[in-house]
């Protein structure tokens, strides 16, 4: 199954950034963003693009400190607040490198190819919203590109990993609804000096995705299954 981009905002009139989060905060947890703002202090067409890659809940605080920089609009002061206009995301990866990260890849195309209308900085540039849209949108094929960790022969006799590396799925159930979960089975891993054995743990395609090794195993045994997710 492919991580391709999902569009969680995209309107070139914007809104006020402080409002999107308190409206969709959740919805961010575990993803890398791309996004496209604009403080009211800056000129007009002056916008700023930017992305966050840790996962957890790094995406949110990346917004929130534009809103604790920029503050939020006030009609008694055209300077104050932020907008969003674009927020491309996808779900976090442990298995994809930042420099492999999609997020990454926009980033440095997309400076690269708007060079010429840089304002300041290589994040922000002077262009018509439309444009800039129209523009962001024609790199939607750009996806993560992910590089399976290969394990020391030692590691792998051990069967040993990081807490919660999936080792393999060995089954899985579709309920009345539709739903499918996975039986999915862990490596062992180190705490001090001894190996901790893990639980198997009944997880959705979702859940299993965020997870170390969890992508392509769960994407491997999908096929081989021949299961629609």
């Amino acid at each position: 199954m492919d991580n391709k981009f999902k569009v969680l905002y995209k309107n070139n009139r914007g809104i006020e950034l402080d409002t999107f989060l308190n409206q969709n905060r959740a919805v961010l947890h575990k993803k890398r963003i791309f996004y496209v703002i604009k403080a009211n202090l800056d000129d007009k067409e002056v916008y700023k693009i930017g992305i966050s890659e840790k996962g957890d809940g790094a995406a949110t605080a990346r917004l929130l400190d534009y809103v604790y920089n920029y503050g939020v609009s006030d009609d008694g002061n055209k300077c104050k607040g932020v907008k969003l206009y674009l927020l491309l995301a996808n779900v976090y990866n442990p298995d994809v490198s930042e420099a492999d990260a999609a997020v990454r890849k926009l980033e440095t195309k997309a400076k690269a190819h708007l060079k010429q209308y840089r304002e300041r900085g290589h994040e922000r540039f002077r262009i018509n919203i439309d444009d800039l849209l129209k523009y962001l949108e024609s790199q939607e094929l750009i996806a993560d590109t992910e590089n399976t960790v290969r394990k020391t022969p030692r590691l792998a006799a051990k069967e040993q990993g990081s807490k919660d590396a999936v080792k393999e799925i060995v089954g899985h159930v579709t309920d009345r609804r539709g739903v499918t979960k996975f039986d999915v089975a862990f490596l062992k891993y180190k705490d001090g000096t001894k190996l901790v054995e893990q639980q198997n743990k009944k997880l959705t395609y979702e859940e299993i995705i965020k997870l170390r090794h969890g992508k392509s195993t769960a994407d491997t045994y999908v096929k081989l299954n021949k299961i629609t997710i």
